[in-house]
C-alpha cells in the first residue's frame, strides 16, 4: 500500500487547456470539460437534451452532422423520478434506445450495438451488470446520453471493429462513481474504439483496471484524493492522447489474483510525454506492483 502524489490538476484555480478541436478545464470542486467540434452541417441528426448540435452524424448529410461543443458540469443532471427496467437491455436497431426513454436504473446488463441517439438514456444512473458498447458502423455518434450514468456493476467496454465510425466522449461517464462492485474480481473501463474528445473519469472511487486502446481521446482524467485496489492501468497506442490528469493523492493497493500480466502498460502515445508515463510507474513501484510486469515506451520525448 502506498500514498501518492500524482499529476496536479490545480486545486486553487482553474486550467484552461485547449489540444486540437477539444477543450477542457478542471478546478478544486470537479471537473467542467468542453468538449466535441464544430463542423459543416449535415442532417446527420437531432439535438440531444442539454446540449447543442446533433448527437448523430456523418453519412451524406455532412462530414460531421455539424456537431458543437458541449459544456460537461461539475454537477449531475437533476435526478429523473424512478423508473427501473427489470431485464438486459439489447439496442441492436436503430432508433430502439427510445423505448427506454426515462430509465434510471436497469436491472440486467446494457448493450447498445448499432449507432443511434442515446439521449433516451439521459436519466440512467445505474447498471447492475455489465455495460456494453459494441459498433461496426461508419459516422459520427455521441455518447453523451450516459453523462448522468453514475455506477456498472460488471464491467464497462466501448467496442468498435469499423475505422469509419468516430465516438465522440461528450461528457459521457463523467459522472461514473463505481465499476465491478458486484464482480468478485472486480470490474474493467475498457474503450479500444475510435473515441475522441476528453473521457472524465475523475469520480471513479471503485474500478480494478482501466484499459484505453486505440483511441483519439486527447486526454483523461483520472480520480484523485481515493483510496483504489488495482489491477492494470493501460493507455497504448492513443494517437492524440498528450495528457492523463488526475491520480494526485492516491493510496493505491495491488490486487490480489492479477498475475503473469502487465499491471503498468503506457506505450505508443506519440503525444503523451514519457516522463508523465514514468510518474504512474514510479507510483505502482512505490505501492508493491511488480516492476517486471510494467511496460513504458514509445511516448513523446520530454521537454524538461
Amino acid at each position: 500500500m502506498a500514498k501518492l502524489a500524482g499529476h496536479a490538476t490545480a486545486p486553487s484555480f482553474v486550467i484552461l487547456c485547449i489540444v486540437g478541436l477539444a477543450a477542457c478545464s478542471s478546478g478544486g470542486a470537479g471537473s467542467t470539460f468542453t468538449t466535441g467540434q464544430s463542423g459543416s452541417a449535415g442532417s446527420g441528426g437531432q439535438a440531444g437534451s442539454g446540449g447543442s448540435g446533433p448527437i448523430i452524424g456523418g453519412g451524406a448529410g455532412g462530414s460531421d452532422g455539424g456537431f458543437l461543443p458541449r459544456v460537461c458540469t461539475a454537477e449531475a443532471d437533476p435526478p429523473c423520478p424512478a423508473k427501473v427496467q427489470k431485464d438486459n437491455v439489447i439496442v441492436g436497431t436503430v432508433g430502439a434506445a427510445a423505448q427506454f426513454e426515462g430509465d434510471t436504473e436497469i436491472q440486467g446488463s446494457l448493450t447498445i450495438a448499432a449507432i443511434q441517439d442515446l439521449s433516451a438514456f439521459s436519466c440512467l444512473e445505474r447498471v447492475s451488470s455489465d455495460v456494453e458498447l459494441d459498433f461496426n458502423d461508419e459516422g459520427t455518434m455521441s455518447l453523451y446520453g450516459l453523462r448522468n450514468l453514475k455506477s456498472v456493476g460488471g464491467n464497462l467496454d466501448i467496442y468498435a471493429t469499423s475505422k469509419a465510425l468516430e465516438l465522440r466522449a461528450d461528457c459521457a461517464l463523467s459522472h461514473l462513481e463505481s465499476v465491478g462492485s458486484k464482480n468478485l474480481l472486480g470490474g474493467y473501463v475498457a474503450a479500444s474504439a475510435a473515441l475522441t474528445g476528453v473521457l472524465d473519469l475523475s469520480r471513479l472511487g471503485v474500478v480494478t483496471h482501466i484499459r484505453l486502446s486505440g483511441t483519439r481521446l486527447t486526454r483523461v482524467a483520472l480520480p484523485s484524493n481515493v483510496a483504489l485496489t488495482m489491477g492494470q492501468l493501460w493507455f497504448e497506442g492513443n494517437s492524440a492522447l498528450s495528457d492523463i490528469l488526475g491520480f494526485e493523492n492516491v493510496t493505491l493497493h495491488p490486487r490480489n489474483g492479477v498475475t503473469g500480466t502487465y499491471s503498468l502498460r503506457i506505450t505508443k502515445n506519440p503525444q503523451l510525454p514519457n516522463c508523465r508515463a514514468e510518474q504512474f510507474q514510479q507510483m505502482f513501484v512505490a505501492a508493491g506492483f511488480d516492476p517486471a510486469l510494467m511496460a513504458v515506451s514509445d511516448n513523446a520525448l520530454c521537454v524538461r
